[in-house]
């Protein structure tokens, strides 16, 4: 209601009945800016605990994937490990009738050796006695000299032993 070009201040009548004094109205505005500013500070806040919910969302749904393939992984491993117990429980029954028939073959030889060691050995030929084997003196030079004299009567070597590849 005021005019510049007046100069006087005309009041309304309507001042009288919805006028406010200027400190309720700077009280208000200081009010309403501390308002504002938190609510900015709140709705950065929500913004924030969005984010976190949303990656935890993220993550929850991850790590039941991966639970998820860690049981399949677990069954697997488990079915696997009931084929080895299975294998293992057929090789040492294998193991086991080896070492019983190994052990009874041991007996065996055991009792043959035994057997062999109290029985008397005897000799299928007749072992020549000392003096034949002794030479004599004529009999040893006419040896000599025959061979000597015929050269088809020397046996013949081995060509491969001769070689150096025989066995030792």
């Amino acid at each position: 209601t005021y005019n510049p070009v007046v100069r006087e201040r005309r009041t309304c009548a309507c001042r009288l009945t919805f006028g406010y004094p200027d400190e309720v109205v700077l009280v208000i505005n200081r009010e309403r800016r501390h308002l504002t500013e938190a609510n900015e500070a709140l709705t950065e806040e929500l913004m924030e605990i969005l984010e976190a919910n949303e990656f935890m969302t993220e993550e929850n749904d991850y790590l039941t994937e991966e639970n998820v393939r860690l049981q399949g992984v677990e069954q697997s491993q488990a079915a696997r490990i009931k084929e080895l117990e299975e294998e293992l429980h057929v090789a040492t029954g294998r193991l086991s009738r080896v070492i019983s028939v190994g052990g009874q073959r041991v007996e065996s030889m055991v009792a043959d050796v035994l057997a062999a060691s109290t029985a008397k050995i005897s000799p299928a030929v007749e072992s020549p006695k000392p003096e034949d084997l002794a030479p004599t003196g004529e009999e040893v030079g006419e040896e000599t000299e025959s061979a000597e004299s015929d050269p088809s009567e020397v046996p013949e070597s081995d060509p491969s032993e001769a070689s150096g590849s025989g066995s030792g």
